[in-house]
């Protein structure tokens, strides 16, 4: 994925495709729906990494690796059942600051917290009163008073005096179902012998380079803009007739490019979405 490593070096400024992956190679930006014909309405939709970190999403380019393995990517079809919706909701419950991604290798382990808190499902729940919801009987309750409430009229849920049950029985069945999600999920990952895929992971956050320190000679001289239009044409099925009035207004809105750049009217020395020399041989 050598344009997504471009990008993440700062090399290029963004990557155009349509495949969300890139992200996940270490692209920064990404400019989709880059088709272009006459009498259709041609919105460029550009994404930034660092937005869909800082949004509600708050997915930092580990999490979205997790969730590629547990709702599918092109690498692999996901976990059984296991959705976008219930992958986010996931990520969202685990810590912000955590290791997302040795989280997710640690449901092999031995021993894992999960197994323990697992149990904790079919735990019989003890007598309690069925007024204020506290350890005992609401009739035992009004002979020698409730521990938590500190009268002998137990107060209901809805007052403002009510506490809630500070009991063992509770206390692990709200472990239990804050971490429901996370064991559900990970009882049917882990019927697949090889999940989390290790290959996979490390093909994401290492991929091999499409070029070497040595071949990454680059020098910036004018930008060809009838290259770039030519590229559309071929590899994005730009309609000759619009071509030219999308590709201006694409470098215009999204790359800042002054009129007289995209008329070529000066020698630049400007990043652009690949080297000259791969411009040329396409």
């Amino acid at each position: 994925m050598t344009c997504a490593q471009l990008n993440q070096l700062g090399i290029v400024d963004g990557c155009i495709t349509e495949d969300s992956d890139v992200f996940l190679f270490g692209a920064k930006t990404v400019y989709r729906n880059f088709n272009v014909c006459a009498g259709k309405t041609n919105t460029i939709h550009r994404y930034e990494m660092a937005q869909i970190e800082e949004s509600t999403l708050n997915l930092t380019r580990e999490k979205l690796i997790v969730f590629a393995l547990l709702a599918g990517c092109d690498y692999g079809g996901g976990v059984r059942d296991v959705g976008k919706e219930k992958a986010v909701k996931l990520l969202h419950s685990w810590p912000s600051d955590g290791d997302v991604l040795q989280r997710l290798q640690d449901w092999r382990t031995p021993d894992n917290e999960l197994d323990r808190v697992a149990c904790y499902k079919n735990l019989k729940r003890p007598v309690h009163c069925r007024k204020c919801d506290h350890l005992g009987t609401i009739s035992s309750h009004s002979l020698d008073g409730c521990y938590l409430c500190h009268t002998c009229d137990c107060y209901d849920k809805k007052s403002s005096s009510w506490r809630p049950c500070l009991c063992q029985w509770h206390k692990r069945n709200k472990e239990y179902a804050t971490k429901s999600l996370e064991i559900n999920i990970r009882k049917k990952a882990c019927t697949d012998p090889e999940f989390p895929n290790k290959e996979i992971i490390e093909a994401f956050l290492h991929p091999e380079p499409g070029f070497t320190d040595d071949s990454l000679k680059i020098s910036w001289t004018r930008p060809s803009y009838d290259n770039i239009k030519v590229i559309g044409l071929l590899c994005y099925l730009w309609c000759d007739d619009v071509a030219s009035i999308y590709l201006q207004a694409f470098l215009h809105e999204h790359l800042y490019w002054e009129d007289d750049r995209i008329n070529k009217k000066k020698v630049l020395m400007k990043r652009l979405f690949r080297h000259q020399s791969y411009l040329q041989k396409s």
